[in-house]
């Protein structure tokens, strides 16, 4: 196990080491936490732009598959007065401008409600004052949905109105038609659907201002926007090329960075993009790493604490470990070079220290007697009796001969006779009796 502890010199950079090492933990735990919220926060939002397109494409064939029902029935008041007394077509169109105008009243998608005669003139509007108007800029043969015909964003607000300057398809009409077979010829039911209608129809399905909406024939042609300077869409058709319906993240011509949801209607040819904004999206999940932020500072100064604390301790500790080093050299110098013979022995009576003059006096070198019997140095009777000494003044407390002196009659080991003036002190260190 000891070769495995570093030494005294690496302690300080193994403290260090440790403290950076969980230092990086925490911030790549911090790190890897933020880039779970942001992921989530982007799923959630990609997730919740999908299911708004899905309820904004449901609701536009829902509608228009109504407003078709709507036009079948119009034409169908047309013809029956012609099928049951001649009338003219222009009677029998003005009759129904009570209809139109319920039914512009009733949708609140439609802007007008017109029926043309097959030169393009109107024969009834929702708007009065409209009868003769020829139909001018408005495509009525657009691309087909079933039979329904969705033209292109036409400026202004209802039929003859040139527009205020703003883009068609941010503040003007999308006109829907359905042509008819008549005694007279041809007829064509018109209903203009206002762009910013069919915005604030996406708001009320969608109530969420992050999100912006472009709606565009199959073709490519934008018909609404919720911005009057709509982004382009070339991507997109790209993408519809290979999947009716997807999400992706786009990033514009000026760097900006836009999650968008795509998706084409069923039998209608119209295709919904929704985009979002992907720094706005994507906010929440900085607002949600504040906690974690903190987190991690907290930890990041426990660990400095920490750090600066072991640091400091260690040093203390290596400085004491100096210092008491430095005070047992002293002690050995002195022992060593004392005039006088010094020995320490514990309370079982082993030699513990030996200095050069004990060992002139005895005769017996350090290396002999260290970790021997103190009685190895004395002649009798006084070898038998120093055990009973110290064994005495263990039990009784009583000292006889500490803190006094004696003169003692020995031999040293080669027989020589020995006189010593012998005195005793009692010292304890670390909870160990010595003398």
């Amino acid at each position: 196990m000891s070769a495995f502890l570093p030494t005294a010199p690496a302690r300080p950079a193994v403290i260090r080491g440790v403290g950076v090492l969980l230092a990086l933990c925490v911030v790549l735990a911090t790190l890897l936490h933020a880039e779970q919220l942001r992921r989530a926060q982007l799923d959630a939002v990609t997730s919740d732009t999908a299911a708004s397109n899905r309820a904004l494409m449901l609701s536009l064939d829902h509608r228009l598959h109504a407003l078709e029902r709507e036009f079948d029935r119009l034409a169908d008041l047309l013809t029956q007065p012609a099928r049951e007394a001649p009338m003219p077509l222009t009677a029998r169109a003005a009759a129904l401008s009570r209809e139109l105008l319920h039914d512009e009243q009733r949708d609140a998608l439609l802007r007008e409600v017109a029926i043309a005669d097959s030169d393009g003139r109107l024969l009834v509007s929702s708007r009065p004052g409209q009868f003769g108007r020829q139909l001018a800029g408005l495509e009525l043969d657009g691309i087909t949905g079933g039979s329904l015909h969705i033209g292109r964003a036409h400026g202004g607000r209802y039929l003859g109105d040139a527009g205020g300057g703003k883009p068609p398809a941010y503040a003007g009409v999308i006109p829907v038609s359905k042509t008819y077979a008549v005694p007279e010829g041809r007829i064509t039911v018109v209903g203009l659907i206002g762009a910013d209608a069919l915005v604030t129809e996406f708001r009320r399905l969608v109530r969420d201002e992050r999100h912006g909406l472009q709606l565009y024939r199959r073709d490519g042609a934008l018909l609404a926007s919720s911005s009057d300077t709509p982004a382009a869409a070339t991507a997109l058709f790209e993408e519809l090329r290979r999947v009716p319906h997807g999400e992706r993240i786009d990033t514009a011509a000026d760097g900006s960075r836009w999650i968008t949801s795509f998706r084409s209607a069923g039998r209608l040819p119209l295709v919904a993009e929704i985009r979002t904004d992907y720094r706005v999206a994507t906010a929440q999940w900085q607002t949600d790493l504040v906690a974690p932020v903190v987190v991690m500072a907290v930890f990041l100064a426990v660990i400095l604490l920490y750090t600066r604390t072991a640091l400091t301790a260690l040093a203390e500790q290596d400085m004491l470990a100096r210092e008491l080093d430095s005070r047992e050299r002293r002690h050995a110098g002195v022992l060593a070079n004392a005039a006088d013979g010094i020995l320490t022995m514990d309370a079982g009576g082993i030699v513990r220290e030996y200095n050069l003059a004990a060992a002139r006096i005895f005769g017996v070198p350090a290396e002999a007697i260290i970790g021997r019997p103190l009685t190895e140095l004395l002649s009798a009777p006084h070898d038998s009796q120093h055990p009973h000494y110290v064994e005495r003044y263990l039990r009784e407390g009583q000292p006889r001969i500490i803190g006094t002196g004696r003169k003692l009659n020995t031999r040293r080991r080669d027989g020589a006779p020995l006189d010593i003036l012998l005195s005793v002190s009692e010292t304890v260190a670390d909870g160990e009796r010595l003398f």
